[in-house]
């Protein structure tokens, strides 16, 4: 898993209609790292959230921090 790749997760508990794309922002090191069982990812959604904290990532959607 690299800083930057779009993945795609089966959540512990499903809530319909809530998008389960995950764009990873954490630094390489961080992914690589076995001892470290962490991996920071923001939401993917469709749609413009209209949020300040959301950006726009290219064929996937709104990348969201909130």
């Amino acid at each position: 898993m690299k800083r930057g790749e779009i993945w795609r997760y089966e959540p512990v508990i499903n809530r319909p209609g809530r998008p389960t794309a995950r764009l990873i922002v954490s630094s390489d090191s961080i992914n690589r790292n076995e001892a470290l069982p962490v991996v920071y990812v923001m939401q993917v959604a469709t749609n413009d959230p209209g949020s300040l904290l959301a950006v726009p990532v290219e064929g996937h959607g709104w990348a969201i921090a909130t």
